[in-house]
């Protein structure tokens, strides 16, 4: 097992930024957690249940997916803890799940220019709305593929992209005046 906050290259533990833990829980005290987290059977009334917030907007959610995706990836722990969990990514909102590693790394993401990112197609006649750039089998050409498990977040994905093509095209125009 890594110690605590031990870091490959482009790898970190989860846990690098907090304090070490000389002590481990055992199952028991995980066992008395889980007992402790059981709630009573949610049954359906017309009213808001007792841990909604009302007052925290829905899209904060979503976006909170979007960012936690670029901050988080662990493609290698397992449930049975065999393998500790690592995150892939790093702690800052570098946007690598809209780039992924730039277009030497990643140029199916790219038009040949290497300025702006691919777009998928026009979701809405009349607009300038576009889907995520997908192949030949339907799957979305990202930096994150889960950012294409959910329509919302895939509508942000979508939008980061279009606000990327929107200022390159502004510093290019810019820059030929």
């Amino acid at each position: 097992m890594p110690r605590h906050g031990a870091a490959g290259q482009n790898q970190f533990s989860f846990v690098r930024c907090l304090p070490a833990q000389p002590s481990q829980h055992t199952k028991g005290d995980l066992a008395r957690l889980a007992l402790d987290m059981q709630a009573a059977e949610d049954t359906v009334d017309a009213g808001p249940d007792a841990e909604e917030n009302m007052f925290v907007p829905a899209g904060y959610t979503y976006f909170g997916q979007f960012v936690d995706h670029d901050l988080s990836f662990d493609a290698v722990s397992t449930f049975d803890g065999s393998v500790s969990p690592f995150s892939q990514r790093t702690p800052r909102f570098d946007l690598d799940c809209v780039y992924g590693q730039g277009p030497t790394d990643r140029p199916d993401m790219y038009d040949p220019t290497e300025v702006y990112l691919r777009q998928g197609a026009v979701v809405a006649a009349g607009t300038d709305r576009r889907d995520l750039p997908r192949d030949s089998d339907d799957l979305a050409i990202i930096g994150d593929k889960r950012n294409d498990e959910n329509s919302i977040v895939s509508q942000i994905q979508a939008a980061f992209i279009a606000f990327h093509n929107k200022v390159a095209k502004e510093i290019s125009s810019t820059r030929r005046r």
